[in-house]
């Protein structure tokens, strides 16, 4: 096979932006070699086709395969609704990786996108991690149609030993995964910058019960808090992890889960309401309104986050915003944005969680949201919780049904309000997609309990980062 120059990234970009986007950017430097596009692509293909695949990996692969760090992989992510590419912002080292060392490939099937990392040496997939993205769904909306954008995200993934090859692909209209970018990584690069610029001292265990590498490290981060509300954010911390711990599955599952919480001051209260007017210099840089939407409130400063919660084990954040109007997010494998004093917090923070550690959709369908599109008509989602019924009129969670239901389900409370089964009404479409309860986390503004689909979507995940429970 042949090799491209020694490079740290090279990059693909669909195909109506290539030619533009490599015109602005000029050859791709790394290190102290320059390479091609073409060069690059052709070697990376090449691993994918002939890499041996997961089952290749043995029990001690970790230890062989990576550092032990902690590589950021930060991007732009630009285009518009008809089209989409990336483009490199830089590599980071930062601490110890928190991730499984032994569930190295996610083999989910969730996320708008993929990211893979392949051996240079062996062609192997030696790591994978299905994510979405805030510039995913701005893809959805209106705006996309018109005119293009550009968001800042990062990938990290855990620091390979040797040369290795890095790939995004993303969902296609039908759902299937299409690369776009790619790169290869050299870890030895001087372009890789080591420093760190979090606030080590402001890290706090809350509930830690054991190593980062064999739990589902949550970590808690506090925007909006004054260095004065330094206490009322511990506080806060606190309860929304009794309320989580103490909610199911996540009860079950305590013995397997940190929570950690990271405290940096803000230099004002609150959080951006552009609407009114209202903007605040906060740690995390909190935002309501994002896509025009008056109660989505999101983190839109991927850097100045990621930055912040560098120096933290994490599998996945929630950002708790110091203020009491109503509000959040959440995104799979980004990050779950909740209120901290609002009536309907706790159940906010819980329900924006479940998309960001399980891909969980939204099964409602009478509120009203900025997307166009969001599930394709014929095109079955890949949220677990959300079926088209497509290809063959069943359901994804076909082993789940409740013997006897009717497919498609009808909406009967006293018949079918406690069974698992198929009824119409999910992902801001009252017909043509469905969901497996009447009622459910995701689809009530209140503390309903997790349905069955929904429980084993959490639990599939809490094991891919914590391995298996033990019986």
């Amino acid at each position: 096979m042949r090799r491209p120059k020694p490079i740290a990234l090279a990059i693909l970009c669909t195909a109506a932006f290539t030619a533009a986007a490599l015109a602005s950017a000029g050859p791709t430097i790394a290190g102290n070699s320059v390479a091609s596009t073409d060069d690059a692509s052709a070697t990376v293909a090449a691993a994918a086709s002939s890499s041996s695949g997961p089952a290749s990996l043995g029990a001690s692969a970790y230890e062989t395969l990576y550092s032990g760090a902690t590589l950021r992989i930060d991007l732009h992510h630009f285009g518009t609704r008809a089209e989409e590419a990336f483009s490199l912002d830089s590599l980071r080292e930062e601490g110890p990786w928190a991730g499984s060392r032994s569930n190295l490939v996610d083999e989910t099937n969730m996320g708008v996108y993929l990211a893979r990392l392949y051996d240079a040496a062996t062609n192997r997939e030696i790591f994978s991690r299905g994510f979405a993205s805030l510039f995913g769904e701005w893809r959805t909306t209106d705006e996309a149609k018109a005119a293009p954008r550009t968001m800042h995200e990062s990938v990290l993934v855990p620091m390979p030993r040797g040369r290795a090859y890095f790939t995004i692909s993303s969902r296609d209209s039908r759902n299937v995964f299409r690369e776009v970018f790619h790169a290869e990584i050299d870890p030895n690069s001087r372009q890789i910058v080591r420093e760190t610029r979090c606030p080590r001292e402001g890290i706090i265990d809350v509930a830690v019960s054991g190593q980062a590498a064999e739990r589902l490290d949550i970590l808690i981060v506090g925007d909006g808090y004054t260095a004065a509300e330094a206490e009322k954010f511990r506080r806060d911390a606190g309860r929304f992890t009794r309320i989580l711990l103490g909610f199911s599955p996540f009860s079950e599952n305590r013995g397997r889960i940190n929570i950690r919480a990271l405290w940096a001051a803000s230099r004002d209260h609150g959080t951006d309401e552009p609407r009114k007017g209202v903007f605040r210099d906060t740690a995390a840089g909190t935002s309501f309104n994002t896509f025009d939407i008056e109660r989505y409130l999101t983190a839109p400063d991927n850097r100045r986050l990621r930055d912040l919660a560098s120096c933290a084990p994490y599998d996945r954040m929630l950002i708790l915003v110091n203020t009491s109007r109503y509000g959040g997010a959440g995104i799979h494998d980004l990050w779950a944005v909740a209120a901290s004093d609002n009536e309907y917090s706790d159940y906010v923070a819980i329900h924006e969680f479940g998309h960001a550690l399980a891909g969980l959709g939204d099964e409602y369908f009478t509120s009203a949201v900025s997307y166009n599109e969001f599930y394709p008509l014929g095109v079955e989602p890949w949220d677990r919780n959300i079926t088209a019924l497509v290809p063959d009129g069943r359901p994804k969670w076909e082993t789940k049904l409740t013997p006897g239901v009717p497919v498609p389900t009808p909406p009967d409370a006293v018949k079918y309000g406690a069974v698992t089964g198929v009824f119409e009404g999910a992902g801001y479409a009252a017909k043509g997609l469905y969901r497996p309860a009447l009622n459910c986390m995701m689809f009530s503004k209140g503390y309903a309990p997790f349905d069955a689909v929904c429980r084993k979507g959490i639990e599939d995940v809490i094991s891919h980062h914590a391995g298996a429970p033990s019986r």
